[in-house]
């Protein structure tokens, strides 16, 4: 009998975006990583070493910044791949509770310029809704790289 493949998906991975997934240690990384994709725009996910949805993200989030198309039997939407900035909050301190305001663990935030421009957060997000804001945030940005289809479970 064959095996089922429950998500129906086939992708294909760009070895070289592999650096589109950056793990950030301090806020002066954070800082960088927000100036060294300013015009297009970023993702920044904040999580927290003790979060079990946040552990359970990650792999997802090295796929998403690392996939260059996808497809199912779904329809596909056009999604720019953007950077992913992955950081732990025992990293960051006081910085977050200062610049950043995390009020619940993981918290997605879409960064233009350096400058807030749209955020998901807390325990029941998905990756549809993750997907959803950055094609919202690129399509308002007119900045259309790959197609990926609207879900990657």
């Amino acid at each position: 009998m064959a095996e089922n493949n429950s998500d129906n998906t086939n992708t294909t991975n760009n070895a070289s975006d592999a650096s589109n997934f950056v793990e950030l240690s301090s806020p002066d990384e954070l800082i960088e990583f927000l100036n060294t994709n300013d015009e297009k725009g970023c993702v920044v996910t904040f999580s927290a070493t003790w979060c079990g949805p946040c552990k359970a993200s990650k792999p997802k989030l090295i796929k998403l910044a690392t996939t260059t198309t996808t497809s199912t039997s779904n329809s596909s939407t056009p999604i720019s791949v953007v950077p992913i900035g992955y950081v732990y909050e025992n990293d960051l301190d006081d910085y977050l509770d200062i610049f950043v305001e995390i009020k619940a663990f993981p918290t997605y935030i879409f960064y233009r310029n350096g400058v807030e421009i749209s955020r998901v957060e807390g325990v029941d997000v998905n990756f549809d809704q993750l997907k959803s804001m950055i094609i919202r945030e690129t399509a308002n940005n007119n900045v259309d790289d790959c197609v990926m289809s609207t879900t990657i479970e």
